[in-house]
């Protein structure tokens, strides 16, 4: 009898670490989860942003390129002294406009990167919530077993029981 005790006392044991267990791998996937889904929308963030000074930047140089067009206008109207700094000025807008190109190749590479990780991530979000349902149903089998046992063992007694009234054993609390 005490050895039956021991029996169910581990059983039951057992039976809480396996369910502890699988319960916390599964919140320690959502937990993952969410943080790779925050990850992917602060990134999708920086690619509003980053397409928002892309366009800007777009609009500074056809503006630039406007002013070129005006300013070599002017310089075929007016005398050498003004041409002279009208080139300097078309010299520098022209470098504004190479530095304003070569920002935005940086953003194009940068979004690139975004979006390479924003694939990673949705890899990720996907192998976790493959996990989370392997998880669930290993928790499944788990209680299955357990309840199988738990079913095994009182058809167990059960036979006990039977056998012993059927052969007029008697328990040992019963001889004291």
């Amino acid at each position: 009898r005490d050895e039956a005790k021991k029996y169910n006392e581990i059983k039951e044991n057992i039976k809480n670490n396996k369910t502890t267990i699988l319960d916390s791998k599964i919140k320690d996937k959502n937990s993952r989860k969410d943080s790779l889904e925050n990850e992917t929308n602060e990134l999708n963030k920086k690619i509003e942003l980053y397409n928002a000074e892309i366009t800007k930047l777009r609009e500074i140089i056809i503006n630039n390129k406007k002013r070129i067009e005006e300013i070599n206008n002017q310089v075929e109207e007016k005398g050498e002294k003004e041409q002279i700094i009208l080139r300097k000025r078309i010299e520098e807008i022209k470098g504004d406009i190479i530095r304003i190109n070569s920002r935005i190749d940086v953003l194009k590479n940068e979004l690139k990167k975004i979006s390479d990780r924003k694939v990673q991530l949705k890899s990720n979000i996907d192998d976790i919530n493959k996990q989370i349902l392997d998880l669930k149903l290993k928790k499944k089998e788990v209680n299955d077993k357990i309840k199988a046992l738990v079913l095994e063992e009182k058809n167990k007694v059960t036979d006990i029981e039977t056998f012993k009234k059927k052969h007029g054993l008697l328990d040992l609390s019963e001889y004291q």
